[in-house]
């Protein structure tokens, strides 16, 4: 604010004035209790007074109005008459009554702003709320999920989970939409539930990728068919994940537990009754039956052309350089799988069939999306996508 800088400056002048009182001439005279000054400076210094405290008044009166406390207040160290036994002591204690006033305004001001701040960020904070990406054919595993964290205090205005009712995308309403809306007006907390599934399915990957590019924090359940070296993309075995059937599974919830309360600020549990639901829910996710062959199957039925195997063998097999890049020119999208696979596809069909084939590489397990630029989705291998290019050498040419 203006008024806060024009008070600094009146405040350092009137330091200055202190410093040019103090070093005011004194002369005898004839009392003995007088303290007598060269008559110059003493004209001087009350000039040099007068002048400040009349500035300082009118700041005071522009920003408050005259009728303002502030205004009388500071008007009141005014002195009207010195008594002569000693200018230097009354100059010094006169222009100290009105810094101390010009002090005192600057600082309730600053202490206003400070609170106005505080107010305006804690409006524009963003509410927090966990965010469970998972595959939709994860369902039951869900379902304990949410039931283990509304028993320890979280509701449908701190979750989503679109799979359960109630917590998940109302009627009417778009997918898609939802999400963005999610991930831009919520301080997500992500859980990705990784299973054979949830890497099949381009939304859950999605997410991943939009999670990653937020930078928001999470953490990873791995569903008892699910390993370790399985995971890929962003959020890969690297992390410290949560696998339901290991021996550190009770700790490492309990320690997830903790974390939430913290975080969300929600009552504590009871530690006896935590250990029962904790207990209830891993025995609940163990008793799942997965048909991971069947899974397979449909892997399977995913179909790429010859022309898209062909490209993908030669970006995967790329020892030189296979970085994603995807770029808008004026003829379309151009697309470099690896350094030496360029590519324009044309918006209509053309871009349509591209995105269909990204989309399909997704639900394969081959590729997850590694952030955006310029709104373009980027994309990275897999380990299963390098897994599979090797079977594509001897077919494909590099």
């Amino acid at each position: 604010m203006q008024i806060i800088k024009l008070l600094e400056i009146k405040i350092n002048e009137g330091k200055n004035i202190l410093q040019n009182i103090s070093l005011m001439r004194r002369i005898s005279g004839p009392a003995i209790n007088v303290a007598y000054y060269m008559p110059e400076d003493i004209e001087k210094c009350r000039k040099a007074i007068e002048k400040w405290q009349l500035t300082s008044k009118d700041i005071l009166i522009d920003a408050f109005g005259e009728s303002h406390r502030y205004v009388s207040t500071f008007a009141d160290t005014v002195s009207k008459k010195n008594s002569g036994f000693n200018y230097q002591r009354e100059f010094i204690f006169e222009v100290n009554q009105g810094m101390s006033v010009l002090e005192s305004v600057q600082e309730s001001l600053q202490m206003g702003i400070g609170m106005e701040k505080k107010e305006e960020m804690k409006a524009n904070a963003k509410a927090p709320m966990v965010f469970i990406s998972h595959s939709s054919k994860d369902k039951p595993f869900v379902e304990a999920l949410v039931s283990l964290l509304e028993d320890i205090g979280f509701d449908k205005s701190n979750l989503f989970c679109s799979s359960i009712d109630g917590y998940g995308i109302a009627l009417s309403k778009d997918i898609f939409e939802t999400l963005r809306s999610l991930f831009n007006e919520h301080d997500l907390y992500v859980i990705f539930i990784h299973s054979p599934r949830y890497y099949k399915s381009a939304v859950s990957l999605n997410e991943m990728g939009a999670a990653w590019v937020l930078k928001t924090d999470f953490c990873s359940f791995l569903t008892a068919d699910m390993d370790f070296n399985k995971m890929s993309g962003v959020v890969n075995g690297s992390t410290i994940s949560i696998k339901v059937d290991t021996e550190d599974a009770p700790s490492r919830l309990s320690e997830l537990k903790n974390l939430l309360i913290q975080m969300f600020r929600l009552p504590s549990i009871d530690e006896t009754k935590w250990e029962r639901k904790r207990n209830s829910f891993l025995k609940q996710v163990l008793s799942i039956i997965y048909d991971n062959e069947s899974e397979e199957e449909k892997t399977d039925s995913i179909e790429f052309s010859e022309d898209e195997l062909n490209i993908f063998s030669r970006w995967a097999n790329n020892s030189i350089d296979s970085d994603f890049i995807a770029v808008w020119t004026r003829q379309g999208l151009e697309v470099h799988f690896g350094y030496h696979n360029g590519y324009t596809f044309p918006r209509g069909e053309a871009l349509a069939q591209y995105e269909d084939y990204m989309e399909r590489l997704q639900q394969a397990g081959y590729v997850v999306v590694d952030g955006t630029t310029n709104k373009v989705k980027r994309y990275k291998i897999t380990k299963q996508g390098y897994d599979f290019a090797k079977t594509l050498l001897d077919n494909y040419q590099q």
